[in-house]
């Protein structure tokens, strides 16, 4: 401790006489004739104030550098070492092959207070509370797994009824779109033959409309023919019959006609 505070003092000391001489030399540099003095030269055009300052700031900097450089193992400005009790033997410096239950309370006398012992207890406790973490972790692993195993059973025992599932599916869709496409052709070829029974009874039905038009054109024209020749036999009847009078009533087997004179003047 008092070695550090020394320390610390001799850097303050350096760093008040380098920050004096930085300012002597600013002042020296911006104010070269102050107090109705000439500043003294040298060859070269510089003032000697300013190379003597200059040449101050640098020799305190390395007295600075040096003492930094010193100090990075610490000056033995007090002798720290205690003499050594060869009497007492040294337990760090101890070689000897520890037996089988050692520990490291062994070497240390019920005397000395240990403050490593809360350590060292709360280490076992971690220690023990780490065993008990890693068997419940590996309990609980060998659970996971197992649980796994099953899953993995029960999702290939799914994925296989699954498979079937699909399979099954497939085959019923095959046996609709076949059915489906019998039902098709089976309607179409109906279809079709409504059709052509439809056009036959149609055809049937034109033919006898048309043939029973016929028969009655035909009777009705059979009808007017035979009144036609009924007229014509009529006609020819009084024409033969008016011709066969005439005749007789010429040969004078039919009496003749008086002429009616009364009504003449």
């Amino acid at each position: 401790m008092e070695n550090l505070l020394l320390n610390i003092i001799v850097i303050l000391v350096l760093v008040f006489v380098l920050v004096i001489g930085v300012v002597r030399l600013v002042f020296r540099v911006s104010h070269p004739f102050s107090a109705g003095m000439v500043a003294p030269t040298v060859p070269g055009g510089q003032t000697g104030s300013g190379s003597s300052g200059l040449g101050i700031i640098v020799i305190l900097g390395l007295l600075f550098l040096a003492y930094l450089a010193f100090s990075a193992g610490g000056f033995p400005l007090q002798d720290d070492q205690a003499p050594v009790d060869t009497a007492r033997p040294n337990l760090i410096t101890v070689k000897q092959k520890p037996p089988q239950n050692y520990r490291e309370t062994d070497l240390i006398p019920a005397s000395f207070y240990d403050p490593c012992a809360e350590v060292r207890d709360a280490y076992d406790h971690l220690r023990n509370q780490l065993a008990a973490e890693k068997e419940n972790a590996a309990s609980t692993e060998q659970a996971l797994r197992a649980e796994n195993r099953q899953l993995t059973h029960t999702n290939a025992a799914r994925q296989r009824a699954l498979a079937d599932s699909t399979t099954a599916l497939n085959n019923l869709r095959q046996t609709i779109r076949q059915q489906n496409q019998e039902l098709q052709q089976a309607s179409i070829e109906f279809a079709q033959e409504y059709e052509q029974r439809l056009l036959a009874e149609t055809d049937r039905d034109r033919h006898a409309s048309e043939k029973e038009a016929a028969d009655k054109r035909a009777a009705a024209e059979q009808k007017l023919r035979l009144r036609y020749h009924l007229l014509f036999l009529g006609l020819l009847g009084l024409n033969v019959l008016g011709l066969v009078f005439f005749l007789l009533q010429r040969r004078g087997w039919l009496p003749q006609m008086k002429k009616n004179t009364r009504n003449k003047p």
